[in-house]
């Protein structure tokens, strides 16, 4: 939940005032949990031993405890508990589709995983009581339309970012937004990012960062060899068309994740998708919150706002 957006909390409901969207509501959810995946991050010690003690607790309460040998075999957990960075909770996502997953941070950054090693036990038991919310956070549908065949190839979809970047030389990319041309680009490549995406890549490349519940994605340009170096901000609706224009290979990336090839007169597709990712979540967890602790963003020194408690 992003830093300028301020909770009003009222009868078992918290809404978030939008500019351009009304009302964003986020609903405590009671949920009925008597089992629960356990999917530790397997080039973490930490992560497997905390997942043998995880796995402890919980049955000693009496709740299933499935492996992901078992859900790979079909089981259906009421919850996933995933102990690993931001990556870890995206495979899981893609493979686990529709189970709450609540994330327990053994990465460096970790906005998803919103759970602090030391603390999984408490969280789990205010989890286990309905002390929570489950957001429901939009997917993106990534497609590629190659120039040399007819049909499209679904490449799945993204929570946090495509990338078109270069292998070697400068491509050029051009922008379509709902069959529009906006602008051609010469350069690294562009990044396609959702607000939940926009603190990472795009915004180290000066990208903006998109604040929770705006229905948008920002493309930021990378080391952009023109004058026009500015990030547009699209809304969540507009299909977006990069078509690689002119130069030599191109690669697609998606979630971090390098996925495909790409050559002159090739077509990134971006849409809007019906997917979505459930994420556990607790009403104090804003994204002040987290921005401030993992990038030691500062208030000015000194300063006292003239409204409001201070963060």
């Amino acid at each position: 939940m992003p830093f300028a957006l301020l909770p009003r909390v009222g009868k078992g409901r918290i809404s978030y005032k939008t500019p351009s969207e009304g009302t964003f509501l986020l609903t405590p959810a009671k949920i009925r949990i008597s089992a629960v995946g356990i999917i530790p991050d397997g080039g973490k010690t930490t992560a497997v031993t905390t997942a043998a003690d995880v796995t402890e607790y919980l049955v000693g309460r009496g709740i299933a405890v499935f492996d992901e040998t078992k859900l790979k075999d079909g089981a259906t957990a009421d919850l996933l508990l995933v102990l690993g960075g931001d990556g870890s909770i995206l495979r899981a996502a893609r493979r686990y589709p529709g189970m709450p997953i609540l994330g327990i941070n053994f990465g460096q950054v970790g906005f998803l995983a919103v759970v602090e090693q030391s603390d999984w036990q408490r969280s789990l038991d205010r989890v286990l009581a309905g002390d929570c919310i489950i957001r429901d956070e939009a997917a993106i549908d990534v497609a590629v339309h190659r120039a040399d065949r007819q049909d499209r190839e679904a490449l799945g979809w993204f929570m946090n970012d495509v990338v078109v970047r270069s292998r070697g030389p400068m491509l050029h990319i051009e922008l379509y937004l709902s069959g529009n041309f906006l602008n051609v680009y010469p350069g690294d490549g562009l990044i396609v990012a959702t607000p939940l995406g926009s603190s990472a890549y795009n915004m180290a490349a000066n990208g903006p960062i998109l604040l929770d519940g705006l229905q948008a994605l920002a493309v930021t340009p990378i080391c952009c060899h023109s004058p026009l170096k500015v990030s547009l901000v699209a809304p969540l609706s507009a299909d977006i068309d990069l078509i690689v224009a002119r130069g030599t290979e191109g690669i697609l990336w998606i979630d971090g994740a390098e996925t495909t090839s790409l050559n002159v007169g090739d077509t990134v597709e971006i849409r809007n998708s019906p997917h979505h990712v459930r994420l556990v979540t607790f009403p104090e967890t804003t994204y002040l919150d987290a921005f401030a602790s993992k990038f030691e963003y500062q208030i000015r020194r000194g300063w006292r706002p003239s409204r409001g408690t201070p963060r």
